[in-house]
């Protein structure tokens, strides 16, 4: 596992990656972690993930999206709950998600493994 960059949860920074959700490792997506104090954790993906309803009156919601960075650093989304989509008239689609928790440095599938992970780095929303 590489070493995440010098930053603290006190500043902004940004991530590419490959994303996917715990359930269905096998649907992975590009796109971008961004983490601001302000505005917490944020995944923006480039297409959708099949497990994602095309209309839903509710917002999708997933308890985990693993990732990791193009430098290789490992990343779990917790909580995590659809924040917008759009397709463009070419058919290509982006998807974000919004996320209560974000672990740096672990890729965390079940509720069981939080209890026994000790994260370099972690950030909680509050509510």
């Amino acid at each position: 596992m590489t070493t995440h960059a010098n930053h603290t949860l006190q500043s902004s920074f940004e991530y590419d990656g490959t994303w996917w959700l715990a359930q269905d490792p096998d649907d992975p997506l590009t796109g971008k972690l961004s983490f601001s104090p302000e505005n917490g954790a944020r995944l923006d993906l480039i297409g959708s993930f099949r497990q994602v309803p095309i209309a839903s009156k509710v917002g999708f919601h997933s308890d985990f999206i693993i990732g990791v960075t193009d430098n290789g650093i490992e990343c779990t989304l917790i909580d995590t709950y659809e924040r917008g989509r759009k397709t463009t008239f070419t058919g290509v689609g982006s998807h974000a998600f919004m996320a209560n928790q974000l672990i740096i440095g672990a890729a965390i599938t079940n509720r069981e493994q939080l209890m026994f992970v000790l994260t370099p780095k972690s950030w909680t929303q509050k509510a």
